[in-house]
């Protein structure tokens, strides 16, 4: 249904939206495990640098979801360099292996931001930690988030940055 109103609606919206509009699009093929078409439609949302700067992360995980692993490496570490979103680089350390790095920027994020901390901060450092395997402080971090009237669940069972937490007994 998504794929299909964006299609049927693409036409009639702005440049920043038409950006929005292809990543979301990649996020549904991905779900669906079409990684072609995912990558297709994300690469129209990062054709300049400042979008490449916001979305390369979710065509890096595509990558590694579709076993290109030297590709996914390299969007990893481009989002190292070049995200604004300290978050990001924490998950792109988490994917390339670097424990010591990842854990290293949320904390950052964490110091510069603490008064301001939200529910995207939690979630982000809920998946960093999933992504390496240290389950209770991943759920730890979610569980700062359920009590809010907005239900993520559907959303974390399909991002792959939690696919490791499938299957605890705790999270389920």
């Amino acid at each position: 249904n998504a794929i299909d109103i964006n299609n049927r609606y693409n036409p009639n919206i702005n440049k920043g939206e038409m950006y929005y509009s292809h990543l979301f699009m990649g996020l549904c093929y991905m779900i669906q495990n079409d990684y072609n078409n995912s990558i297709t439609e994300i690469n129209k949302s990062i054709v300049d640098t400042n979008w490449q700067k916001v979305f390369l992360i979710d065509r890096a995980r595509v990558y590694f979801l579709s076993n290109q692993s030297e590709l996914a490496n390299i969007d990893f570490k481009k989002v190292t360099r070049t995200s604004i979103d300290t978050l990001q680089k924490a998950i792109a350390y988490a994917y390339l292996g670097d424990k010591e790095k990842a854990i290293e920027t949320v904390n950052s994020f964490k110091r510069i931001n603490q008064v301001n901390l939200f529910k995207t901060y939690n979630i982000q450092a809920a998946a960093v930690y999933s992504i390496l395997k240290e389950y209770d402080i991943a759920l730890d971090y979610l569980a700062k988030i359920k009590h809010l009237k907005y239900n993520y669940t559907e959303w974390i069972l399909n991002n792959p940055d939690f696919s490791n937490l499938k299957n605890n007994d705790r999270f389920l």
